[in-house]
């Protein structure tokens, strides 16, 4: 990552980095680590996501905790699920961030597609918030990690956002009788380490398409495009 890239990412966190290191090796994938003939544990990014995942768990956790007084321990848990599960930082990761300009990847994994895959990115905004925890201290790491999955908490607490839009979609049609609901791959498009596939999933008489880096995500996003036609 050059000096240029470092600050564009840092403007989008809306923190600057003390020690430049920390954000390097934030974004640094195992597979790269393996490459330098480093210490992978200590110049990945592994051990930063460790501390990121109970960040995000507490800051989350604290801030819905203020934010609905009333609401129960098992309404507060769900919510903070949906806030912090995959799905939800790779939005964070691909939206409000561009991660996928700014990671450092081994040749392998650059050419297995590694750059876009929804588990790693996710992985990386972990990181991301675990450096900047060491390079300031909770409160900076917290405000942070708030103000980046403002969008997301937003659509969660709205009703707008599904973790897993088949099983929502699933629940929906079962609940209302409306017959099955059947999935296809009807498209696959490009070279095998970067492959685009497009579903198609039906039910109740309507059909909705969707595209992803993997079968599974491109379900989910066509689950989703038919949960929004068939619920009013």
């Amino acid at each position: 990552m050059n000096p240029k890239q470092q600050i564009s990412l840092e403007k989008k966190l809306g923190y600057t980095f003390r020690n430049k290191a920390l954000l390097k090796q934030a974004l640094t994938h195992t597979s790269r680590a393996n490459e330098l003939s480093t210490n992978n544990h200590a110049a990945s990014y592994e051990r930063l996501e460790f501390l990121g995942d109970a960040l995000l768990g507490i800051s989350i956790g604290s801030y819905l905790y203020e934010k609905m007084p009333t609401s129960p321990e098992g309404v507060l848990s769900k919510t903070r699920a949906n806030i912090v599960c995959e799905r939800a930082l790779h939005r964070c990761a691909v939206e409000t961030l561009g991660l996928p300009e700014y990671v450092l990847l081994g040749k392998g994994e650059e050419q297995c597609g590694g750059r876009n895959k929804p588990s790693l990115l996710a992985d990386v905004v972990e990181a991301v918030l675990g450096a900047i925890y060491l390079d300031s201290c909770f409160d900076v790491a917290r405000a942070v990690a708030v103000r980046l999955l403002t969008p997301i908490i937003t659509d969660v607490l709205s009703g707008n956002f599904v973790d897993d839009y088949k099983s929502a979609l699933q629940n929906y049609i079962q609940g209302k009788a409306l017959g099955e609901i059947k999935y296809s791959i009807i498209s696959e498009t490009g070279p095998d380490h970067d492959k685009r596939f497009e579903a198609q999933v039906c039910a109740a008489g309507q059909s909705a398409t969707g595209k992803g880096h993997t079968k599974k995500e491109a379900e989910q996003e066509a689950a989703k495009g038919l949960l929004a036609l068939v619920k009013p």
